[in-house]
């Protein structure tokens, strides 16, 4: 099952939302594979999640490390889950999954999107637009900062970053 491998933990409704397939049909997929999965719980998800057992150490491993990522736009953390609220709000999913079929490069903060991203050419360099949903702590400043240093060392880019904060409405 290598989209557990990849992209798991997931449900049956993910994996299905994931290739296409129908619930039912995912779901006996699963069956067939039984042996090699295990169930898992989700803080705020209900229902079944799957895992391969030979990721589980990983995942039991101690706390994670803070993390700050900056995704592209259709990236595959972003679409391989039918259930999207284990990595954004509702709020944060209508800004990420526009009304023209795009979807938002995003800013990944400890696992959940935290803001969305532009770059576009701009003169010698490249602009980059984050707009994040709330107010970084000095800690994660320096871990944008990194990234953005990680972005020109890649690409080999002049990189001017702006910044504009765009809460997202309470409830």
């Amino acid at each position: 099952m290598r989209y557990l491998h990849g992209y798991g933990p997931a449900s049956a409704q993910d994996f299905a939302y994931w290739t296409g397939m129908k619930v039912t049909d995912a779901k006996h997929v699963l069956q067939g594979v039984r042996p090699a999965l295990a169930e898992v719980n989700a803080e705020s998800h209900r229902g079944k999640l799957y895992v391969l057992k030979e990721d589980l150490p990983e995942l039991e491993a101690a706390e994670p490390e803070p993390s700050l990522r900056l995704l592209p736009k259709f990236d595959a953390l972003i679409m391989g889950h039918r259930d999207k609220s284990r990595i954004m709000s509702e709020e944060a999913r209508r800004r990420v999954f526009l009304p023209t079929a795009e979807v938002s490069a995003t800013v990944l903060l400890n696992g959940r999107v935290e803001g969305v991203w532009s770059i576009k050419k701009s003169g010698e360099a490249w602009r980059i637009d984050l707009s994040l949903f709330e107010r970084f702590s000095g800690e994660v400043e320096e871990m944008l900062c990194s990234e953005f240093e990680g972005l020109k060392m890649f690409t080999g880019f002049d990189v001017e970053a702006y910044v504009s904060l765009n809460p997202l409405s309470a409830g």
